[in-house]
């Protein structure tokens, strides 16, 4: 069963990334839109199937730039 909402670990876990490339992804505005849950960051599957979509789109460009975050 797919989990409503991810914790960044399991965000991480699910989607084959480390936590240090998530924050790189952060940085770079191409990490999954978060929410606040008192002091949790979550990332909801919505958000998470949006970002998968965006970074399929997106790949080709990442690859390209220049010092582009590269998976695990």
């Amino acid at each position: 069963m797919t989990p409503k909402a991810y914790s960044i670990k399991a965000f991480c876990d699910a989607h084959s990334i480390s936590k240090n490339l998530f924050y790189k992804l952060k940085k770079s505005g191409y990490a999954p839109k978060m929410i606040a849950v008192g002091a949790r960051r979550l990332v909801t599957e919505e958000a998470a199937a949006a970002w998968r979509r965006t970074m399929g789109d997106s790949s080709e460009t990442l690859q390209q730039s220049k010092g582009a975050p590269h998976a695990k």
